[in-house]
């Protein structure tokens, strides 16, 4: 028997909880090395950049304003779009005539999610990406009877949603052509797709003249992290990263919810969607895209294994959601920092947990989304104590020069207070942006091999080393090196610090 809701109250009261849940936590450890990033980018806003498309700059750059440049109140934005997306999630699953079983089921398996947890507690553009995605699952097996403003608004949303990240491109061309099979007019939905293209194509044209006009960098980015960053993945390790990911008991809602859209008539109407789905997931292991890629596919199929769970009618059935919510919180904070830090470490080491970031790189004593929090203030200031050491006139002439964007951004952030002039760097976008001060003749180098810094300086003196820890081996141990004597003119030497990765 299943078990009705009077009204739409866990509709609204779930999502808060989830915003209440980050908001208690959202300044426990430091900020994120991409929220560095995002906040540069957005203090420099385009139509393009290197490694993402321009929406999350955007997005940062009117939230500048709004916080006062807090990155930690940024967060916030992404704490709303969680919510925004659960309550999307839960109105759909009460249009299908889900109970509260049902909707329970859903809240407790979206909120209890690691990977969510994890990547929704930062400001980036993989918050919304899940709302945007099951926005877009929800209208897509409708194209046929949308009136025209509804199509345009579709279409809207999946310009939007190219905006925020380039998957979704691949995710609305492989919904296109899995719900051609399944529509009865197909000339006629040929011509409303052809619409989305156009009206889509129109909003995100100026990014692809941006891209046009630099040379395609996102392109090489993405070759270079295929060939040189990202693990090669498999179907199994996939698999066992989409179980681990979004909790070990949730598979018990969305692998049924796969099989059942794949089998049962009642899902007919949707059953291309699990053929996206499959497909999505079949494209990760040669392109070497991360497992967690293919997180915002996830909903709809927990949704549906939801509904389906609660139509059993099964005694004790209350006791599953309680699982999950009782079995989430033991694993909690492994993804939400709730502990101090101290303890966490002690409490991993009892879970006997082992961190993997799907990249070809060491690990810490920290997973990475908790190393990435750490030190970076310490790091500006200790690169600012010896900037403010050299002579006045020799600070005017000096760049600074950092291995990678999480550096660079966490000195212009910081920097800025402390007297830095803009960083400079040669990884994504930082690239293009050049170097600061334009007429400089000698750089103070952060991190990087020394023998590398020689071929490009006359003179190399070392001026300390800053460690912190809890960071990721790769940022520990970072010498600073006071470049001058250039064998070239710096302008000449740039080309060669270009990284798109």
């Amino acid at each position: 028997m299943k078990s009705r809701l009077p009204g739409p109250w866990l509709v609204l009261f779930a999502p808060f909880v989830l915003v209440l849940l980050h908001a208690c936590f959202y300044r426990s450890y430091g900020i994120f090395r991409d929220e560095f990033y995002y906040f540069v980018c957005g203090q420099r806003p385009a139509w393009g950049y290197v490694d993402q498309p321009p929406l999350v700059a955007w997005i940062s750059y009117a939230l500048s304003y709004l916080f006062q440049q807090d990155l930690s109140l940024y967060r916030f934005w992404s704490f709303a779009a969680s919510a925004a997306h659960l309550a999307l999630v839960l109105a759909w699953v009460r249009k299908h005539k889900g109970g509260t079983l049902a909707q329970a089921l859903v809240a407790v398996a979206v909120i209890m999610s690691p990977l969510r947890l994890a990547m929704d507690h930062f400001f980036s553009m993989n918050s919304l990406e899940p709302l945007l995605w099951f926005a877009i699952f929800w209208l897509f097996p409708h194209i046929g009877s949308l009136k025209r403003h509804e199509l345009l608004g579709l279409g809207i949303l999946i310009g939007i949603g190219i905006l925020n990240k380039h998957t979704t491109a691949l995710y609305v061309a492989l919904m296109s052509v899995a719900f051609f099979w399944n529509t009865p007019n197909r000339s006629r939905y040929v011509g409303r797709i052809a619409f989305l293209a156009f009206i889509s194509l129109v909003i995100i044209s100026p990014h692809l003249l941006w891209q046009m006009r630099e040379g395609w960098p996102t392109l090489e980015f993405m070759e270079h992290s295929r060939l040189y960053k990202n693990e090669a993945l498999t179907l199994l390790s996939l698999l066992a990263d989409l179980i681990v990911h979004h909790h070990p008991l949730v598979a018990f809602l969305w692998v049924p919810g796969l099989f059942v859209l794949l089998t049962r008539t009642r899902w007919h109407y949707l059953r291309p969607y699990a053929w996206v789905v499959l497909a999505f997931c079949v494209l990760l292991i040669p392109s070497h895209g991360k497992s967690y890629y293919a997180a915002s596919l996830m909903t709809p199929l927990i949704a549906i294994g939801a509904l389906e769970f609660e139509s059993l009618g099964l005694r004790g059935r209350w006791i599953f959601p309680v699982l999950i919510g009782l079995s989430g919180l033991v694993i909690m904070p492994l993804s939400l920092p709730v502990l101090p830090v101290n303890v966490f470490l002690n409490y991993q080491e009892l879970l006997g947990f082992k961190a993997n970031t799907g990249e070809k790189q060491l690990q810490g004593v920290l997973p990475q989304h908790y190393a990435d929090m750490f030190g970076w203030e310490e790091m500006a200031r200790f690169v600012a104590k010896a900037y403010d050491e050299l002579p006045e006139e020799s600070r005017a002439v000096t760049a600074v020069f950092a291995q990678n964007y999480g550096e660079a951004g966490a000195l212009d952030y910081y920097g800025r207070h402390l007297g830095l002039p803009p960083a400079s760097s040669g990884h994504n976008n930082y690239f293009l942006w050049g170097y600061h001060p334009a007429d400089a003749t000698q750089l103070l180098i952060l991190g990087g091999l020394r023998e590398d810094h020689e071929k490009a300086c006359g003179t190399l003196s070392p001026l300390g080393e800053f460690d912190q820890p809890l960071r990721m081996p790769y940022e520990r141990h970072l010498v600073l090196y006071l470049c001058q004597n250039l064998k070239k003119p710096l302008s000449e030497l740039w080309p060669a610090t270009r990284k798109f990765i």
